[in-house]
Protein backbone atom coordinates (compact mmCIF):
# COMPACT_ATOMS: atom_id res chain seq x y z
CA UNK A 1 0.00 0.00 0.00
CA UNK A 2 1.06 3.60 -0.54
CA UNK A 3 2.64 5.14 2.55
CA UNK A 4 0.30 7.98 3.53
CA UNK A 5 3.01 9.37 5.85
CA UNK A 6 4.85 10.47 2.70
CA UNK A 7 2.15 13.12 2.25
CA UNK A 8 0.77 13.35 5.80
CA UNK A 9 -0.99 16.69 5.58
CA UNK A 10 -3.05 15.70 2.55
CA UNK A 11 -4.08 12.50 4.33
CA UNK A 12 -5.00 14.34 7.53
CA UNK A 13 -7.14 16.89 5.71
CA UNK A 14 -8.87 14.11 3.78
CA UNK A 15 -9.64 12.26 7.00
CA UNK A 16 -11.07 15.42 8.58
CA UNK A 17 -13.71 15.57 5.83
CA UNK A 18 -15.37 12.59 7.55
CA UNK A 19 -17.57 12.71 10.64
CA UNK A 20 -14.88 11.07 12.77
CA UNK A 21 -16.14 11.67 16.32
CA UNK A 22 -19.97 11.69 16.31
CA UNK A 23 -20.04 11.05 20.05
CA UNK A 24 -17.99 14.16 20.85
CA UNK A 25 -20.70 16.71 20.10
CA UNK A 26 -22.83 18.29 22.83
CA UNK A 27 -20.12 18.03 25.47
CA UNK A 28 -18.39 20.51 27.80
CA UNK A 29 -21.28 22.82 28.59
CA UNK A 30 -20.17 23.63 32.13
CA UNK A 31 -18.68 26.91 33.28
CA UNK A 32 -15.54 27.66 31.27
CA UNK A 33 -12.42 29.79 31.55
CA UNK A 34 -10.86 32.15 29.02
CA UNK A 35 -7.35 33.55 29.20
CA UNK A 36 -6.93 36.47 26.81
CA UNK A 37 -3.60 38.11 25.96
CA UNK A 38 -4.29 41.70 24.91
CA UNK A 39 -0.85 42.64 23.59
CA UNK A 40 2.61 41.28 22.92
CA UNK A 41 4.34 44.49 24.08
CA UNK A 42 5.72 45.24 27.54
CA UNK A 43 8.33 47.67 28.83
CA UNK A 44 9.21 45.74 32.00
CA UNK A 45 11.61 43.23 30.44
CA UNK A 46 11.57 40.45 33.06
CA UNK A 47 14.45 37.99 32.58
CA UNK A 48 12.15 34.98 33.08
CA UNK A 49 9.43 36.21 30.66
CA UNK A 50 7.94 33.42 28.54
CA UNK A 51 7.65 35.70 25.54
CA UNK A 52 10.73 37.90 25.97
CA UNK A 53 8.21 40.74 25.52
CA UNK A 54 9.66 44.10 24.51
CA UNK A 55 8.35 47.63 23.93
CA UNK A 56 6.75 48.13 20.52
CA UNK A 57 9.32 48.05 17.71
CA UNK A 58 6.86 48.66 14.86
CA UNK A 59 3.44 50.30 14.35
CA UNK A 60 0.86 48.25 16.23
CA UNK A 61 -1.32 45.93 14.15
CA UNK A 62 -3.61 42.96 14.77
CA UNK A 63 -0.65 40.60 14.70
CA UNK A 64 0.58 42.31 17.86
CA UNK A 65 -2.46 43.29 19.92
CA UNK A 66 -6.24 43.42 19.92
CA UNK A 67 -8.00 46.12 17.93
CA UNK A 68 -11.31 47.71 18.97
CA UNK A 69 -13.05 45.24 16.68
CA UNK A 70 -11.22 42.33 18.25
CA UNK A 71 -12.39 43.36 21.73
CA UNK A 72 -15.99 43.44 20.49
CA UNK A 73 -15.53 39.98 18.97
CA UNK A 74 -14.27 38.66 22.29
CA UNK A 75 -17.20 40.21 24.18
CA UNK A 76 -19.51 38.38 21.73
CA UNK A 77 -17.55 35.18 22.34
CA UNK A 78 -17.98 35.56 26.11
CA UNK A 79 -21.77 35.65 25.71
CA UNK A 80 -21.71 32.17 24.16
CA UNK A 81 -18.87 30.54 26.11
CA UNK A 82 -20.55 30.35 29.55
CA UNK A 83 -17.51 31.88 31.24
CA UNK A 84 -17.05 31.34 34.93
CA UNK A 85 -13.60 32.92 34.84
CA UNK A 86 -11.89 35.50 32.64
CA UNK A 87 -8.12 35.84 33.02
CA UNK A 88 -6.65 38.90 31.29
CA UNK A 89 -2.93 38.35 30.94
CA UNK A 90 0.07 38.62 28.61
CA UNK A 91 1.83 38.37 26.23
CA UNK A 92 2.83 41.84 27.13
CA UNK A 93 1.44 44.09 29.87
CA UNK A 94 -2.38 43.98 29.53
CA UNK A 95 -3.15 46.98 31.74
CA UNK A 96 -1.24 49.23 29.38
CA UNK A 97 -4.32 48.76 27.13
CA UNK A 98 -6.43 50.98 29.37
CA UNK A 99 -9.38 51.52 27.02
CA UNK A 100 -9.74 47.80 26.30
CA UNK A 101 -9.30 46.79 29.93
CA UNK A 102 -12.14 49.08 31.04
CA UNK A 103 -14.40 47.88 28.23
CA UNK A 104 -13.83 44.22 29.08
CA UNK A 105 -14.48 44.85 32.77
CA UNK A 106 -17.79 46.54 32.02
CA UNK A 107 -19.15 44.31 29.25
CA UNK A 108 -17.68 40.83 29.22
CA UNK A 109 -19.89 38.05 30.56
CA UNK A 110 -18.00 36.19 33.28
CA UNK A 111 -18.54 35.41 36.96
CA UNK A 112 -14.95 36.21 37.90
CA UNK A 113 -12.46 38.56 36.23
CA UNK A 114 -8.75 38.47 37.08
CA UNK A 115 -6.36 41.10 35.71
CA UNK A 116 -2.75 39.89 35.72
CA UNK A 117 -0.22 42.72 35.77
CA UNK A 118 3.36 43.65 36.51
CA UNK A 119 2.04 46.88 38.06
CA UNK A 120 4.28 49.05 35.88
CA UNK A 121 1.38 51.52 35.59
CA UNK A 122 1.30 51.97 39.39
CA UNK A 123 4.75 53.46 40.05
CA UNK A 124 3.15 56.82 40.81
CA UNK A 125 0.58 56.77 43.63
CA UNK A 126 -1.78 59.36 42.12
CA UNK A 127 -1.73 57.75 38.67
CA UNK A 128 -2.27 54.30 40.20
CA UNK A 129 -5.22 55.56 42.26
CA UNK A 130 -6.86 57.12 39.18
CA UNK A 131 -6.53 53.87 37.24
CA UNK A 132 -7.86 51.73 40.10
CA UNK A 133 -10.76 54.15 40.49
CA UNK A 134 -11.50 53.84 36.76
CA UNK A 135 -11.38 50.05 37.01
CA UNK A 136 -13.78 50.11 39.94
CA UNK A 137 -16.10 52.51 38.11
CA UNK A 138 -16.24 50.18 35.09
CA UNK A 139 -16.79 47.22 37.41
CA UNK A 140 -19.68 49.06 39.09
CA UNK A 141 -21.42 49.45 35.71
CA UNK A 142 -21.62 45.72 35.10
CA UNK A 143 -25.06 44.24 34.59
CA UNK A 144 -23.89 40.77 35.65
CA UNK A 145 -22.85 40.26 39.27
CA UNK A 146 -19.25 39.11 39.48
CA UNK A 147 -15.96 39.48 41.31
CA UNK A 148 -12.84 41.27 40.08
CA UNK A 149 -9.24 40.68 41.16
CA UNK A 150 -6.15 42.70 40.28
CA UNK A 151 -3.34 40.13 40.52
CA UNK A 152 0.05 41.80 40.78
CA UNK A 153 3.25 39.91 40.00
CA UNK A 154 5.93 40.68 42.57
CA UNK A 155 9.38 39.24 41.99
CA UNK A 156 13.03 40.08 41.67
CA UNK A 157 12.69 40.07 37.88
CA UNK A 158 9.84 42.58 37.91
CA UNK A 159 11.52 44.85 40.46
CA UNK A 160 14.64 45.31 38.31
CA UNK A 161 12.76 47.73 36.07
CA UNK A 162 9.79 48.96 38.12
CA UNK A 163 11.05 48.80 41.69
CA UNK A 164 8.86 48.15 44.74
CA UNK A 165 6.61 51.20 44.63
CA UNK A 166 3.81 49.71 42.46
CA UNK A 167 3.10 46.99 45.02
CA UNK A 168 3.33 49.42 47.95
CA UNK A 169 0.99 51.86 46.22
CA UNK A 170 -1.58 49.18 45.50
CA UNK A 171 -1.47 47.82 49.07
CA UNK A 172 -2.17 51.34 50.33
CA UNK A 173 -4.93 52.08 47.79
CA UNK A 174 -6.81 48.89 48.55
CA UNK A 175 -6.34 49.34 52.29
CA UNK A 176 -7.72 52.87 52.12
CA UNK A 177 -10.64 52.28 49.76
CA UNK A 178 -11.58 48.64 49.30
CA UNK A 179 -10.76 46.70 52.46
CA UNK A 180 -14.44 45.92 53.08
CA UNK A 181 -15.13 44.74 49.52
CA UNK A 182 -15.43 41.02 48.93
CA UNK A 183 -16.04 41.41 45.19
CA UNK A 184 -13.14 43.76 44.34
CA UNK A 185 -9.83 42.42 45.54
CA UNK A 186 -6.07 42.71 45.32
CA UNK A 187 -4.04 39.51 44.95
CA UNK A 188 -0.29 38.82 44.74
CA UNK A 189 1.59 36.35 42.55
CA UNK A 190 5.19 35.58 43.44
CA UNK A 191 7.71 32.76 43.28
CA UNK A 192 9.10 30.30 45.80
CA UNK A 193 12.30 31.56 47.48
CA UNK A 194 11.84 35.08 46.09
CA UNK A 195 12.38 37.74 48.77
CA UNK A 196 10.89 40.73 46.91
CA UNK A 197 7.49 40.57 48.63
CA UNK A 198 9.21 40.59 52.02
CA UNK A 199 11.02 43.78 50.99
CA UNK A 200 7.72 45.38 49.96
CA UNK A 201 6.12 44.43 53.27
CA UNK A 202 8.90 46.06 55.31
CA UNK A 203 7.02 49.33 54.75
CA UNK A 204 3.96 47.79 56.46
CA UNK A 205 5.77 46.41 59.51
CA UNK A 206 3.26 45.82 62.31
CA UNK A 207 0.31 46.51 60.00
CA UNK A 208 -0.40 42.97 58.80
CA UNK A 209 -0.38 39.35 59.90
CA UNK A 210 -0.11 36.11 57.97
CA UNK A 211 -3.32 34.10 58.32
CA UNK A 212 -2.89 30.36 58.79
CA UNK A 213 -0.36 28.08 57.18
CA UNK A 214 0.38 27.91 53.46
CA UNK A 215 -2.22 25.84 51.63
CA UNK A 216 -1.11 23.62 48.77
CA UNK A 217 -3.08 22.88 45.60
CA UNK A 218 -5.86 25.30 46.51
CA UNK A 219 -8.07 27.02 43.96
CA UNK A 220 -8.54 30.80 44.04
CA UNK A 221 -12.11 30.30 42.91
CA UNK A 222 -14.86 28.12 44.38
CA UNK A 223 -16.88 28.06 41.16
CA UNK A 224 -14.17 26.50 38.99
CA UNK A 225 -11.26 24.34 40.04
CA UNK A 226 -7.95 25.70 38.72
CA UNK A 227 -5.25 25.10 41.28
CA UNK A 228 -2.51 27.37 42.61
CA UNK A 229 0.58 25.37 43.70
CA UNK A 230 0.64 27.12 47.09
CA UNK A 231 -1.01 30.16 48.67
CA UNK A 232 -1.54 32.01 51.94
CA UNK A 233 -3.34 35.17 53.10
CA UNK A 234 -2.05 38.49 54.42
CA UNK A 235 -4.45 40.43 56.67
CA UNK A 236 -3.69 44.14 57.09
CA UNK A 237 -4.80 46.21 60.06
CA UNK A 238 -7.29 47.88 57.71
CA UNK A 239 -8.97 44.42 57.53
CA UNK A 240 -7.80 44.06 53.94
CA UNK A 241 -7.18 40.42 53.05
CA UNK A 242 -4.71 39.73 50.23
CA UNK A 243 -4.16 36.21 48.89
CA UNK A 244 -0.54 35.46 47.96
CA UNK A 245 -0.02 32.70 45.41
CA UNK A 246 3.38 31.06 44.92
CA UNK A 247 4.72 29.13 41.97
CA UNK A 248 8.00 28.10 40.41
CA UNK A 249 9.71 29.99 37.61
CA UNK A 250 9.42 28.28 34.23
CA UNK A 251 12.85 27.91 32.65
CA UNK A 252 11.51 28.67 29.19
CA UNK A 253 13.76 28.95 26.17
CA UNK A 254 13.00 29.09 22.47
CA UNK A 255 16.37 27.47 21.69
CA UNK A 256 17.08 24.78 24.30
CA UNK A 257 19.97 22.50 23.42
CA UNK A 258 18.48 19.02 23.31
CA UNK A 259 21.96 17.64 22.63
CA UNK A 260 22.84 18.50 26.26
CA UNK A 261 19.98 16.92 28.26
CA UNK A 262 21.60 17.48 31.66
CA UNK A 263 21.11 21.21 31.30
CA UNK A 264 17.38 20.76 30.63
CA UNK A 265 16.43 18.77 33.72
CA UNK A 266 15.30 21.67 35.93
CA UNK A 267 13.11 23.23 33.23
CA UNK A 268 11.50 19.92 32.28
CA UNK A 269 10.87 19.13 35.96
CA UNK A 270 9.02 22.44 36.48
CA UNK A 271 6.92 21.84 33.35
CA UNK A 272 6.01 18.32 34.47
CA UNK A 273 5.25 19.39 38.04
CA UNK A 274 2.89 22.11 36.82
CA UNK A 275 0.97 19.61 34.69
CA UNK A 276 0.65 17.31 37.70
CA UNK A 277 -0.01 19.76 40.54
CA UNK A 278 -1.85 22.63 38.87
CA UNK A 279 -3.53 20.89 35.96
CA UNK A 280 -4.15 17.26 37.00
CA UNK A 281 -2.66 16.38 33.60
CA UNK A 282 -5.65 17.93 31.86
CA UNK A 283 -4.96 21.63 31.23
CA UNK A 284 -7.69 22.05 28.60
CA UNK A 285 -10.61 21.24 30.91
CA UNK A 286 -12.11 23.32 33.70
CA UNK A 287 -13.58 21.09 36.38
CA UNK A 288 -16.84 22.33 37.86
CA UNK A 289 -17.51 21.16 41.44
CA UNK A 290 -21.07 20.43 40.36
CA UNK A 291 -22.42 19.74 36.89
CA UNK A 292 -20.73 19.42 33.52
CA UNK A 293 -17.11 20.35 32.95
CA UNK A 294 -16.11 23.36 30.86
CA UNK A 295 -13.29 24.33 28.54
CA UNK A 296 -10.15 26.36 29.25
CA UNK A 297 -9.83 28.73 26.28
CA UNK A 298 -6.60 30.52 25.33
CA UNK A 299 -6.84 33.63 23.14
CA UNK A 300 -3.64 35.05 21.70
CA UNK A 301 -3.00 38.77 21.16
CA UNK A 302 -3.55 38.26 17.40
CA UNK A 303 -7.02 36.77 17.90
CA UNK A 304 -6.03 33.13 17.46
CA UNK A 305 -7.98 30.91 19.84
CA UNK A 306 -7.68 27.32 20.99
CA UNK A 307 -8.11 25.28 24.13
CA UNK A 308 -5.24 25.74 26.61
CA UNK A 309 -2.03 23.98 25.48
CA UNK A 310 -3.95 22.43 22.57
CA UNK A 311 -3.34 24.45 19.40
CA UNK A 312 -2.45 22.52 16.24
CA UNK A 313 -0.83 24.43 13.40
CA UNK A 314 -3.18 23.32 10.64
CA UNK A 315 -6.41 24.03 12.59
CA UNK A 316 -6.03 27.69 13.51
CA UNK A 317 -9.20 29.50 14.58
CA UNK A 318 -9.43 33.25 15.03
CA UNK A 319 -11.94 35.50 16.80
CA UNK A 320 -11.86 38.05 13.97
CA UNK A 321 -13.66 35.67 11.60
CA UNK A 322 -14.78 32.53 13.49
CA UNK A 323 -17.87 32.32 15.69
CA UNK A 324 -18.02 30.51 19.02
CA UNK A 325 -19.90 27.58 17.44
CA UNK A 326 -17.32 27.27 14.65
CA UNK A 327 -14.45 27.35 17.14
CA UNK A 328 -16.07 24.74 19.40
CA UNK A 329 -17.02 22.44 16.51
CA UNK A 330 -13.52 22.61 15.04
CA UNK A 331 -12.06 21.64 18.42
CA UNK A 332 -14.44 18.73 19.00
CA UNK A 333 -14.36 17.25 15.49
CA UNK A 334 -10.55 16.86 15.33
CA UNK A 335 -9.32 13.68 17.09
CA UNK A 336 -6.01 15.40 17.96
CA UNK A 337 -7.60 18.27 19.90
CA UNK A 338 -10.59 16.33 21.24
CA UNK A 339 -8.35 13.63 22.72
CA UNK A 340 -6.50 16.25 24.76
CA UNK A 341 -9.81 17.41 26.22
CA UNK A 342 -11.08 13.91 26.81
CA UNK A 343 -7.94 12.09 27.97
CA UNK A 344 -5.43 14.75 28.94
CA UNK A 345 -1.78 15.47 28.43
CA UNK A 346 -0.38 12.13 29.61
CA UNK A 347 -2.35 10.32 26.91
CA UNK A 348 -1.12 12.78 24.28
CA UNK A 349 2.48 12.38 25.36
CA UNK A 350 2.30 8.59 25.43
CA UNK A 351 0.96 8.37 21.87
CA UNK A 352 3.45 10.86 20.43
CA UNK A 353 6.34 9.17 22.25
CA UNK A 354 5.62 5.94 20.34
CA UNK A 355 7.08 7.48 17.18
CA UNK A 356 8.54 10.89 18.07
CA UNK A 357 9.79 11.02 21.67
CA UNK A 358 11.95 14.02 20.80
CA UNK A 359 8.78 16.08 20.20
CA UNK A 360 7.72 15.44 23.81
CA UNK A 361 11.13 16.43 25.18
CA UNK A 362 11.24 19.50 22.92
CA UNK A 363 7.84 20.68 24.20
CA UNK A 364 8.87 20.41 27.85
CA UNK A 365 12.34 21.88 27.30
CA UNK A 366 10.96 24.97 25.56
CA UNK A 367 8.56 25.32 28.49
CA UNK A 368 5.95 27.61 26.91
CA UNK A 369 2.73 26.08 28.17
CA UNK A 370 0.24 27.87 25.93
CA UNK A 371 2.11 26.85 22.75
CA UNK A 372 2.85 23.25 23.82
CA UNK A 373 0.35 21.86 21.30
CA UNK A 374 2.00 23.76 18.47
CA UNK A 375 5.42 22.47 19.56
CA UNK A 376 4.60 18.80 20.07
CA UNK A 377 2.69 18.64 16.78
CA UNK A 378 5.07 20.72 14.69
CA UNK A 379 5.78 17.78 12.36
CA UNK A 380 2.92 16.84 10.04
CA UNK A 381 3.75 13.14 10.34
CA UNK A 382 3.27 13.28 14.12
CA UNK A 383 -0.14 14.97 13.78
CA UNK A 384 -1.32 12.25 11.41
CA UNK A 385 -0.01 9.43 13.60
CA UNK A 386 -1.75 10.88 16.65
CA UNK A 387 -4.99 11.26 14.72
CA UNK A 388 -5.07 7.64 13.53
CA UNK A 389 -4.07 6.23 16.91
CA UNK A 390 -6.79 8.23 18.68
CA UNK A 391 -9.42 6.94 16.27
CA UNK A 392 -8.19 3.37 16.74
CA UNK A 393 -8.45 3.70 20.52
CA UNK A 394 -12.00 5.06 20.32
CA UNK A 395 -12.97 2.22 17.97
CA UNK A 396 -11.52 -0.34 20.39
CA UNK A 397 -13.44 1.35 23.23
CA UNK A 398 -16.70 0.97 21.30
CA UNK A 399 -17.31 4.70 20.96
CA UNK A 400 -17.27 4.52 17.15
CA UNK A 401 -19.47 1.84 15.59
CA UNK A 402 -18.85 -0.22 12.47
CA UNK A 403 -21.80 1.50 10.82
CA UNK A 404 -20.25 4.90 11.46
CA UNK A 405 -16.86 3.76 10.16
CA UNK A 406 -18.45 2.51 6.94
CA UNK A 407 -19.45 6.09 6.16
CA UNK A 408 -15.79 7.13 6.03
CA UNK A 409 -13.70 7.19 2.83
CA UNK A 410 -11.73 4.05 1.99
CA UNK A 411 -8.34 5.55 2.84
CA UNK A 412 -9.48 6.47 6.36
CA UNK A 413 -10.97 3.02 6.90
CA UNK A 414 -7.72 1.42 5.75
CA UNK A 415 -5.61 3.62 8.04
CA UNK A 416 -7.55 2.84 11.23
CA UNK A 417 -7.57 -0.88 10.36
CA UNK A 418 -3.79 -1.03 10.72
CA UNK A 419 -2.26 -2.34 13.91
CA UNK A 420 -0.13 -0.04 16.05
CA UNK A 421 2.97 -1.90 14.89
CA UNK A 422 2.04 -1.55 11.21
CA UNK A 423 1.37 2.14 11.68
CA UNK A 424 4.71 2.69 13.39
CA UNK A 425 6.50 0.80 10.61
CA UNK A 426 4.97 3.08 7.95
CA UNK A 427 5.89 6.13 10.02
CA UNK A 428 9.54 5.07 10.28
CA UNK A 429 9.80 4.19 6.58
CA UNK A 430 8.52 7.57 5.42
CA UNK A 431 11.22 10.12 4.56
CA UNK A 432 8.92 13.09 5.13
CA UNK A 433 10.47 15.46 7.68
CA UNK A 434 10.56 19.00 9.01
CA UNK A 435 12.76 19.80 6.00
CA UNK A 436 10.07 18.51 3.63
CA UNK A 437 7.56 20.77 5.35
CA UNK A 438 9.82 23.80 4.96
CA UNK A 439 10.30 23.07 1.26
CA UNK A 440 6.53 23.20 0.77
CA UNK A 441 6.48 26.86 1.92
CA UNK A 442 7.58 29.96 0.07
CA UNK A 443 11.34 30.26 0.48
CA UNK A 444 12.47 32.55 3.29
CA UNK A 445 16.19 32.58 4.03
CA UNK A 446 15.86 33.58 7.71
CA UNK A 447 13.29 30.86 8.38
CA UNK A 448 15.59 28.24 6.89
CA UNK A 449 18.58 29.42 8.92
CA UNK A 450 16.46 29.36 12.10
CA UNK A 451 15.33 25.83 11.27
CA UNK A 452 18.92 24.67 10.67
CA UNK A 453 19.88 26.19 14.02
CA UNK A 454 17.15 24.15 15.76
CA UNK A 455 18.28 21.04 13.89
CA UNK A 456 21.81 21.72 15.16
CA UNK A 457 20.39 21.90 18.69
CA UNK A 458 18.78 18.47 18.29
CA UNK A 459 15.10 19.46 17.99
CA UNK A 460 14.29 16.95 15.22
CA UNK A 461 15.27 13.42 14.28
CA UNK A 462 16.86 13.61 10.84
CA UNK A 463 19.35 11.54 8.88
CA UNK A 464 22.56 13.04 7.53
CA UNK A 465 21.19 12.56 4.02
CA UNK A 466 18.09 14.60 4.88
CA UNK A 467 20.19 17.43 6.33
CA UNK A 468 22.49 17.38 3.29
CA UNK A 469 19.50 17.49 0.96
CA UNK A 470 18.08 20.44 2.91
CA UNK A 471 21.38 22.33 2.68
CA UNK A 472 21.52 21.75 -1.08
CA UNK A 473 17.98 23.08 -1.46
CA UNK A 474 18.84 26.10 0.69
CA UNK A 475 22.13 26.91 -1.03
CA UNK A 476 20.47 26.86 -4.47
CA UNK A 477 18.22 29.74 -3.33
CA UNK A 478 19.97 31.65 -0.53
CA UNK A 479 22.00 34.83 -0.83
CA UNK A 480 24.47 33.53 1.76
CA UNK A 481 25.09 29.76 1.39
CA UNK A 482 25.96 27.46 4.29
CA UNK A 483 28.67 24.84 4.27
CA UNK A 484 27.12 23.02 7.21
CA UNK A 485 24.64 23.77 9.99
CA UNK A 486 27.33 23.96 12.66
CA UNK A 487 28.51 27.24 11.20
CA UNK A 488 25.31 29.07 12.14
CA UNK A 489 25.83 31.94 14.56
CA UNK A 490 23.78 31.36 17.71
CA UNK A 491 23.29 35.09 18.45
CA UNK A 492 21.70 36.22 15.20
CA UNK A 493 19.72 39.46 15.19
CA UNK A 494 16.10 39.15 16.37
CA UNK A 495 16.19 35.34 16.45
CA UNK A 496 13.96 35.11 19.55
CA UNK A 497 11.44 37.47 17.98
CA UNK A 498 11.27 35.35 14.82
CA UNK A 499 10.98 32.12 16.81
CA UNK A 500 8.16 33.66 18.87
CA UNK A 501 6.32 34.63 15.70
CA UNK A 502 6.93 31.10 14.41
CA UNK A 503 4.94 29.80 17.37
CA UNK A 504 2.38 32.62 17.50
CA UNK A 505 1.76 32.85 13.75
CA UNK A 506 -1.65 34.34 13.05
CA UNK A 507 -4.26 32.38 11.11
CA UNK A 508 -4.39 33.69 7.52
CA UNK A 509 -7.48 35.88 7.72
CA UNK A 510 -9.41 35.94 4.45
CA UNK A 511 -10.21 39.62 4.41
CA UNK A 512 -6.68 40.67 5.36
CA UNK A 513 -4.66 38.37 3.11
CA UNK A 514 -3.62 41.27 0.89
CA UNK A 515 -2.30 43.24 3.89
CA UNK A 516 -2.16 41.62 7.33
CA UNK A 517 -0.73 44.76 8.90
CA UNK A 518 -4.09 46.29 9.71
CA UNK A 519 -3.65 49.10 12.22
CA UNK A 520 -4.84 48.87 15.79
CA UNK A 521 -6.70 51.88 17.14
Amino acid sequence: MMNFFDNPQAMRLKMLENNLLPFAQNTYHGKSLACIFLTRFCSTGCPFCYYTSKPAWRPRNIEDQFSDEGIQKFIEFSRSANLGYLLVSGGGEPLNQRKHILELIEKVQADRIVLVTSGNWAKNYSAAKRYVDDIYAAFSKREQKSTLVIRVSISEGHSIKIGLEPARNLFNIFSEQFSSRTDFKLQIKTFFNDTTLAKVLETFSGRYVKIGESEQNETDNQLLIKKIPEQYTLRFDSRLDVVVGLSKIFHSSLRPNLEQPKGLRDGIAVFEEDLKVAEDYNPTVVFNPEGEDGIDWSINYNGDICTWQNQVRDRYMNLYEDSYDEILDTTLEDPVTYAMLDKGSSYRESIVAEVNPKAVIRMKAIGLRDTSGTIIFEEEKTRLYMMIRVLSDYIDAGKISLEQMMQWDKETQAAVALSKEQLQDLFKKSLHSIISQQQEKMFNESEWVDMFDLIRLGHYDLTEDQITSGLEYFNARACVPLDDINGIQSKRSNVNRRLTERLMHIKPLKRFQSDINVAVV
